[in-house]
């Protein structure tokens, strides 16, 4: 995995230290949201000693936070994953305190426009970084 990928790992994990327990300040009164992991295969072949490549976004409860070109986009449910033929795989991660203001406070520096890579920092680094900061 590459610097980019590390650096945006290292920012999102600065991000929670000390706050962690600590429900946003943003929220009047803070909620649990719940946390998915979508998955969809890309169709692609296997790589050997890597597996299958696949898209991934978070969703907070029914809004979808992905990493694209643009930066982080948000969209009503899954919709980064209609493109890709099948199901997505959805992974229930629990509950959070923190919401998508959250997020894009803490995160969006660090996959803003245009630092979209397709090997080192992509919808996958940016899927790890959310659930990190998230639950």
């Amino acid at each position: 995995v590459g610097n980019e990928s590390h650096k945006a790992f290292q920012a999102a994990v600065s991000a929670v230290i000390g706050e962690r327990a600590r429900p946003s300040q943003s929220d009047a009164a803070p909620k649990a949201r719940k946390i998915t992991l979508v998955l969809s295969d890309m169709g692609l072949p296997w790589i050997p000693g890597v597996g299958r490549a696949v898209h991934s976004s978070v969703l907070i409860d029914d809004i979808e936070y992905e990493f694209t070109g643009n930066g982080i986009t948000r969209a009503m449910g899954p919709q980064s994953h209609s493109r890709f033929s099948g199901q997505p795989e959805m992974i229930d991660m629990g509950l959070a305190y923190r919401g998508g203001r959250d997020l894009m406070a803490r995160l969006g520096k660090d996959f803003g426009p245009g630092t979209y890579d397709l090997l080192r920092k992509n919808c996958n680094t940016f899927s790890d970084c959310a659930l990190f900061y998230l639950v």
